[in-house]
């Protein structure tokens, strides 16, 4: 094992994005744990130009993780065995306090918009980032565009506060039984749809320190035709909430919205049957389309599916939301600017003051 030491730590430094697999080295070069992972058994046989682990995670394991290399080329797989663990707990019911917390001073927030909005940098100046489980990097530029008035949600800065929602609960509910619960998935997951284990690496990789296939809760944000909707999956109940803020033909709307999921509906849960490798249909699952707060206008939907996966709780949001358009891009402003524990010297010193008296 020892002579094959040198060679794993030079591998798993070439494949980061593993969302189960954050490495650090010690002082001697070695691989040791973080409070990302930790290594309970780890087999291996070896053939020429092969090698493969069996990884399982610290988190009482489920999922059997394995890596292969042969030559240049890398492939990763995850089986999944969907049960959820009983023993985990709503965060909402537990810790509720956590999703109430004190509202930033509107001045903060209007000061905050308006530098943001009245600055021009160049796509170089980066605001906000983040380097795992893959680099993700947000320019001035790409927020600006996302908050204007009248812009769409960008999905890169969408996918930021997923990643920002999903390191906050392992945060939060690290070593509890509220840790899990719910699991967030990145709008480019189906994108990964035509190499199975590429959707498997993609479905996994916001999940920290647990075992996502045990998950009561997995919540998808989905853009289709310019417009963002999530989908909630309750594992329990076996079934599926559409939660669209687009107004339905009731309200004056101009499609009936189960005819408008229809196709979408369709495509998401192939790709997650054929991640999940079920036996079954999610199709089979009952669907419902909850009453959620509507959009004003046709920009704003990215910015309803970022507070719904802040607020649904599996059967009802825990409270409703401004749907001012201003209000909705100046709080996402906050959170994602706020959210990043990386150092970004290109940001202006006055916006940094900002920040550093909003709310922690």
């Amino acid at each position: 094992m020892a002579c094959l030491l040198p060679f794993l730590t030079g591998f798993m430094d070439s494949y980061s994005p593993l969302a189960f697999l954050r490495k650090k080295k010690n002082s001697q070069g070695g691989l040791r744990s973080t409070e990302w992972f930790s290594c309970r058994t780890i087999a291996f046989s070896s053939a020429p130009f092969v090698v493969t682990l069996f990884v399982l995670t610290c988190v009482e394991p489920e999922v059997l993780f394995t890596i292969s290399t042969v030559g240049n080329a890398t492939d990763y797989m995850a089986k999944f065995v969907v049960k959820p663990k009983k023993e985990l707990k709503s965060p909402f019911l537990v810790k509720r306090h956590l999703f109430l917390k004190r509202r930033p001073d509107p001045t903060i927030l209007d000061e905050l918009y308006r530098l943001t909005t009245d600055m021009n940098h160049p796509e170089t100046s980066i605001w906000a980032s983040s380097n795992g489980p893959f680099p993700i990097r947000l320019s001035h530029a790409a927020i600006k565009k996302s908050v204007e008035q009248g812009k769409v949600m960008d999905r890169t800065c969408l996918n930021m506060a997923v990643r920002n929602m999903a390191r906050e609960d392992a945060e939060n509910f690290m070593n509890t039984k509220c840790l899990g619960w719910r699991h967030y998935v990145d709008s480019n997951w189906m994108q990964s749809t035509k190499v199975t284990n590429n959707l498997r690496t993609a479905y996994s990789r916001e999940a920290t320190l647990y075992d996502p296939s045990g998950s009561h809760l997995v919540l998808i944000p989905v853009i289709d035709a310019g417009q963002w909707t999530l989908y909630a999956f309750n594992m329990c109940e076996k079934k599926l909430s559409i939660l669209d803020s687009r107004r339905d033909a009731s309200e004056g709307g101009d499609e009936d919205p189960a005819r408008r999921h229809e196709e979408t509906r369709r495509a998401v849960c192939a790709a997650l049957d054929k991640t999940m490798d079920l036996d079954f249909s999610l199709l089979s699952w009952d669907c419902e389309l909850p009453k959620v707060p509507r959009q004003q206008n046709s920009c704003d939907s990215g910015f309803f599916v970022f507070n719904f996966m802040r607020l649904w709780d599996g059967h009802r949001l825990i409270r409703w939301f401004s749907t001012e358009t201003m209000e909705l891009r100046k709080n996402f402003l906050a959170y994602i600017l706020s959210s990043s524990n990386e150092h970004h010297p290109e940001m202006p010193a006055n916006v940094s003051e900002l920040i550093k008296r909003l709310p922690g």
